[in-house]
């Protein structure tokens, strides 16, 4: 016979809010670094600025990753919540 298991939603929801500050918090760390680092890349001419503008694009481009996969990671656990619940009332219903 199956084991039981136990789900505490409001962890989930908490878990889903935990990731989601964590993908803002992210995004504003990337954020105050380029402000900061613009005046420094801002004086780079030639081959260095090409070379920043080449590793920048990467930089974004791997931060738009993290940024998507943490979305769709707190998105997850919502809707985990959500069905958790509605699984819940449901079978709370069938004994009303």
């Amino acid at each position: 016979m199956g084991g039981a298991i136990k789900v505490s939603f409001s962890t989930i929801v908490n878990a889903s809010e935990e990731v989601n500050n964590a993908g803002n918090q992210a995004e504003e760390i990337q954020s105050n670094l380029k402000t900061r680092l613009a005046p420094i890349v801002s004086s780079w001419e030639g081959q260095a600025q090409e070379n920043w503008q080449q590793v920048q694009a990467k930089w974004d481009e791997g931060a738009q990753q993290l940024r998507e996969t943490i979305a769709a990671i707190g998105s997850a656990l919502g809707v985990a919540a959500e069905n958790y619940q509605a699984g819940e009332q449901a079978n709370a219903a069938r004994f009303s």
